[in-house]
């Protein structure tokens, strides 16, 4: 009976409890500084969001951080709501916070390195539709030194 009622659901455009909601693939596209204070700094983040299901996804919010050369350097929320069509993507731009001291972290780290900034974004997205669900994710490259500041 039970297997029924699932069955009738997926027919009816219902929700299947069961359905597997993969990921966003997340892309980190630009930072800009944006405003700050003595001990505070704002930025945005430009992301790209590629939704990798075979159904249209909304998320309702999402929350982050930003690691440059492995030290965290900035933390964001977001309640926005972004629709991402199936196999689709759509950008999205989130504000964070970087405190004096991440940032004081982080400069310490690039005399250790050959120049390179090497960064991560990870968190997780708060999927409202097709059904309710949390699911994480997790993207990371490297900005090459040189004229063209090249990413990798």
């Amino acid at each position: 009976m039970a297997l029924l009622l699932l069955l009738t659901a997926g027919c009816l455009g219902i929700p299947n409890p069961l359905m597997r909601v993969d990921a966003p693939g997340l892309v980190l596209l630009d930072v800009r500084p944006i405003q700050g204070g003595n001990l505070e700094q704002r930025l945005e983040l430009d992301l790209l969001m590629q939704n990798r299901n075979n159904f249209d996804v909304v998320l309702d919010g999402m929350r982050l951080e930003l690691e440059v050369n492995g030290q965290r350097i900035a933390q964001a929320v977001s309640s926005q709501s972004v629709s991402i069509g199936r196999l689709g993507e759509t950008r999205a731009t989130v504000q964070a916070s970087v405190t004096l001291r991440d940032v004081a972290r982080t400069l310490l780290t690039l005399g250790r390195t050959d120049g390179s900034l090497k960064y991560r974004v990870s968190g997780a997205a708060f999927v409202s539709k097709p059904r309710s669900t949390q699911v994480s994710f997790d993207d990371s490259g490297e900005v090459l030194p040189g004229p063209s500041a090249r990413a990798k």
